[in-house]
This record gives structure tokens, sequence and C-alpha cells, in this order.
């Protein structure tokens, strides 16, 4: 709160929605090109790379599609998107394994899509896993739970 702000991690539906460019319906964060979007198995070198050198989507947000997956808040849940809100179907309750999306320099193009969900054990460490954070004003903080 020193800074006034206030850092989480994005709910499943919130990193969905930025990796569309605000709810468009891109197969890829950025559109249907993904060669010119993401990093992934076949122009990775496997390895990650340093953000910007792909093309940003419409919102100006790099890499949501390859190169490290991306945390989510949410517990994971397979049906997530059938047995909850349509909109933002967060799921905090009880689990170990963690929401991650946007798939990997290791990954195949369809793991690479907008729509494609994965997980891991919420203490899983790897090189290809990184997160990217939700900043709110602390005036304007909501607390998910």
């Amino acid at each position: 709160a020193k800074t006034g702000h206030y850092y989480r991690l994005p709910t499943e539906a919130e990193w969905e929605y930025a990796a569309r460019s605000g709810g468009q319906p891109h197969k890829y964060a950025g559109g249907k090109n993904f060669a010119n979007l993401a990093w992934y198995s076949a122009n990775s070198g496997m390895i990650s790379k340093p953000v910007g050198q792909k093309l940003p989507n419409a919102l100006g947000l790099f890499d949501m599609s390859g190169n490290v997956y991306e945390w989510c808040l949410d517990i994971y849940n397979e049906s997530a998107y059938k047995k909850h809100d349509k909109d933002n179907p967060v799921i905090t309750a009880e689990g170990i394994k963690r929401v991650i999306r946007g798939g990997s320099w290791s990954n195949s193009p369809h793991e690479l899509r907008c729509a494609y969900r994965a997980s891991v054990n919420q203490e899983f460490k790897g090189n290809y896993i990184g997160f990217r954070l939700v900043m709110t004003a602390v005036s304007r903080k909501k607390i998910i739970e």
C-alpha cells in the first residue's frame, strides 16, 4: 500500500480477456498468425526470450501467447467455465493445482491459443512459467474470494 496500489495475479478470465485484446475472438493473443506473435517449440530454440521481441496484441501486451506460461489466481477446475459465472468464473476453493495460461517456448501452436487451459501443482517451479500482475489503486481494491 506504500505505492498506493494493490498487486495480484489476474483471474483466469481477466487473463483471457487481456490476451484477446479486450474480448475479441482472437485465436492467439494478437490474431491468427502465431509465428509473428509467439515464441514456441519451432522458433524458440527451446529457451525463453526477452519480452517484446514479437508483435503485441491490440492492447499493447506482449508474449501472452507463448514464451512462458503465466500463473493465474484461480485454483484449476476442469469445468470452471461450465459451472460458474460465464464472465469471470473465479475458483478459489481448496485445491493443489493452479491455472496457467498462454503456453510456452516448448509448446505446439495448439497450446498457445487464448482458450487453452492448463494447470500445475501450486508448488511447481520451472523455467517455462512466469507471471503478469494486475495493478489496482488501493482506493478501488476489490478482494476476490
